[in-house]
């Protein structure tokens, strides 16, 4: 039944359009684009399941889908890198206030000695080395050290 009514388009469109250059001098270009409209029309009716099978429409959704979940996998992945980059980050850190807290502990009772002035210094340089991963702005650093030295500064009543 299908091929019938693609025939009937195919034909009526090419008759219609034939009776429009005899009798009313349509243009060339015209009687083209409705010629070629004739041929797809008729052969597009009765192949419309087909085509329909062929599921472009499909086609573009699953490209959709492909380039969504590729942008999904390339976030996720950079979500990833920048945890561990993170989870790392502390765990330097972490251990570098450990390692102060460890040589100012074993030296506590060691006032005025070698060993603990090499614990100091490097209690210093520990803390120096952090806080500048911690605070990186400059006006910010000099800010806390102020304040730091304030409190040191502070006398008590």
């Amino acid at each position: 039944m299908s091929e019938v009514i693609g025939l009937i388009v195919g034909v009526g469109v090419f008759l219609l359009t034939f009776w429009a250059v005899l009798i009313k001098g349509m243009g060339k270009i015209h009687a083209t684009i409705f010629s070629l409209v004739a041929i797809i029309g008729g052969l597009t009716i009765p192949n419309y399941n087909n085509i329909q099978k062929l599921g472009y429409g499909d086609a573009f959704v699953l490209m959709a889908k492909e380039e969504i979940d590729e942008a999904k996998f390339d976030a996720i992945k950079e979500i990833r890198n920048e945890v561990l980059s993170v989870r790392k980050s502390n765990k330097k850190l972490t251990l570098s206030f450990i390692k102060a807290i460890w040589l100012t502990a074993s030296t506590k009772n060691q006032f005025g000695t070698q060993k603990a002035e090499i614990a100091r210094r490097e209690v210093v340089r520990v803390l120096n080395e952090n806080l500048h991963r911690i605070i990186p702005d400059v006006e910010k650093r000099k800010k806390f050290i102020n304040e730091m030295n304030s409190v040191l500064n502070t006398k008590l009543n």
